[in-house]
């Protein structure tokens, strides 16, 4: 059997050929361009949502706070009116990439170690 020490630099070649591809795939190739659609009065939206105070967040719209609203005319009506969806909201600042891809590899060695943790735990 191998052991990691081993295949430590296989693992990390495929990790740089992964990115690597990734990288092309989503920047020169533009692959996602089409997932996201601009609004046609984008100022206009921006003024609304500064004007209502809209705070970082996920926002629903229309937005039912019981579950048994969700039948109701009026709220039914709200869905059928639309629009209908999802508004993510991020603090105001200048967009920036190092600090997602700086935590990144954190969130990844967190998940992969949640397998070994398990086992060792449930074998004990």
């Amino acid at each position: 059997m191998l052991s990691l020490a081993q295949l430590w630099l296989p693992i990390l070649a495929s990790a740089i050929a992964v990115f690597l591809a990734s990288s092309v795939v989503h920047v020169l190739l533009r692959w996602h361009q089409s997932d996201y659609l601009p609004l046609k009065n984008e100022d206009d939206v921006r003024a609304v949502l500064r004007a209502g105070a809209v705070g970082p967040g996920q926002h629903f719209i229309p937005y039912c706070a019981d579950p048994k609203d969700m039948g109701k005319p009026e709220m039914v009506q709200k869905f059928k009116e639309g629009p209908v969806g999802l508004l993510v909201v991020r603090p105001p600042a200048a967009p920036s990439k190092g600090k997602p891809l700086g935590f990144s590899p954190v969130i990844s060695r967190a998940a992969c170690s949640l397998p070994d943790r398990a086992e060792c735990r449930s074998s004990a």
